[in-house]
């Protein structure tokens, strides 16, 4: 008995291996991004870009403010990161928070803040990991874990109490801004971290020389101590306010998005209402004082 073959019929039939093996090759690949992401950032951080290396800053006269003026009031010793916090460093730190179970993830990650003078005690704002856009941090509703290629990024979109949860889980600080401006600076008295030079896309990361950050500690122009990126690539939080009434933090040193004015030394911005607000060019990174002093 002769059959009539639907030739649409024999040609999906003939398709359908073919289509098979391109979903399982896609979920393969999706999949390996998605493990190979995870194992890096679960893995220590502490390879690659040396990214947990730090500077030790001598007590001693510093120039400070424009113009520039010598002080003397930071008399102790202390170190900083030798660069800015990573995305794999702070998404290490969330995953550990999550573990502990001291943050909640919703619209944002939100953690606890104790409270001082100016702020109430309570849940806030640290990572706003929804913004797809800017950050390089994925949530896989199981872990966190950062896409390929921007690892040893400074991370963005962290506000300031998710700068300040990751210091305090590690047993360190966020700088004062004179503790700040001594480790761009010196005692140089200098306009740039590097000297006087005009910048260059060598010497910092700032608008027109690249559409998103660069990897921690890829351009040269170091401070006089040696630490890299405190002009460009990312603004930094600082511990204070923007002066005693107000309700903005100070943020430092430029970004990949903003003018080479905006990375002058002593330049200082507010930012960062105390609702918890964060930027697609602001991260932070932090120190290690040898003494409790504040500025």
């Amino acid at each position: 008995m002769n059959i009539k073959k639907d030739p649409w019929l024999i040609f999906s039939v003939s398709c359908l291996p073919i289509a098979v093996i391109f979903i399982v090759l896609f979920f393969i690949e999706v999949s390996s991004q998605v493990n190979g992401a995870a194992e890096i950032t679960t893995d220590s951080v502490y390879v690659l870009n040396n990214e947990n290396e730090w500077i030790t800053i001598g007590a001693g006269p510093y120039t400070f403010g424009n113009p520039a003026i010598t002080l003397h009031d930071i008399d102790y010793a202390y170190e900083i990161m030798k660069y800015e916090v990573s995305n794999n460093q702070y998404s290490e730190f969330l995953n550990s928070m999550l573990v502990e179970d001291k943050i909640e993830i919703g619209k944002f990650v939100t953690g606890y803040y104790v409270g001082d003078t100016r702020q109430d005690s309570g849940q806030y704002p640290f990572f706003n990991f929804k913004d797809t856009l800017d950050t390089h941090i994925r949530w896989n509703d199981s872990i966190f874990f950062v896409e390929r290629g921007y690892e040893y990024h400074p991370v963005v979109e962290v506000t300031w109490f998710g700068a300040n949860a990751y210091a305090d889980h590690f047993g360190l600080t966020l700088p004062t801004e004179r503790e700040w401006e001594k480790a761009a600076r010196g005692n140089s008295g200098n306009i740039y971290p590097w000297g006087e030079a005009k910048p260059n896309c060598d010497l910092a990361t700032f608008i027109n020389c690249s559409e998103n950050t660069t990897p921690v500690g890829s351009t040269n122009g170091a401070s006089p101590y040696g630490v890299y990126d405190m002009a460009g690539n990312v603004f930094e939080w600082t511990s204070g306010f923007w002066d005693k009434s107000s309700d903005y933090y100070a943020i430092r040193g430029g970004s990949w998005s903003g003018l080479p004015s905006f990375m002058y030394t002593y330049k200082r911005f507010k930012f960062g209402f105390n609702s918890g607000i964060s930027g697609n060019n602001v991260g932070f990174r932090c120190i290690k004082r040898s003494q409790t002093e504040e500025m």
